[in-house]
């Protein structure tokens, strides 16, 4: 992987899903410790967080709407939502979390109390 100040660029198709199933690992993390639900799912072309939080009792809601995929977009790589709009750089988790959390989530901050 080639690095240029911010986050490492894969080179090759192997290189680019183990990067991008590495950042949405970080983000399910970070997602724990505000109380979200997440499931990782590595099947697809790639890898996908699958958010699970209270709107989930709403009909309208699939499970394309609250996930997010980690992809190379022509800046940099990029959490999305699965309609490419970007969240923030892979390189700032909490800004990620906390802005998922604010879409799809509960009541819940980031502490860690």
């Amino acid at each position: 992987m080639k690095q240029d100040g911010r986050v490492a660029y894969a080179t090759g198709w192997k290189e680019g899903l183990e990067l991008s199933t590495a950042r949405l690992s970080d983000l399910q993390s970070a997602l724990a410790k505000r109380g979200m639900r997440s499931d990782l799912d590595t099947r697809s072309v790639w890898p996908r967080l699958r958010v699970h939080g209270d709107y989930e009792d709403c009909p309208a809601v699939s499970d394309f709407e609250n996930s997010v995929v980690a992809i190379p977009l022509g800046d940099g790589w990029w959490f999305t939502w699965p309609w490419a709009e970007k969240i923030c750089e892979v390189t700032d988790i909490t800004s990620a979390a906390d802005r998922i959390t604010l879409e799809l989530g509960e009541n819940t901050t980031g502490d860690e109390s």
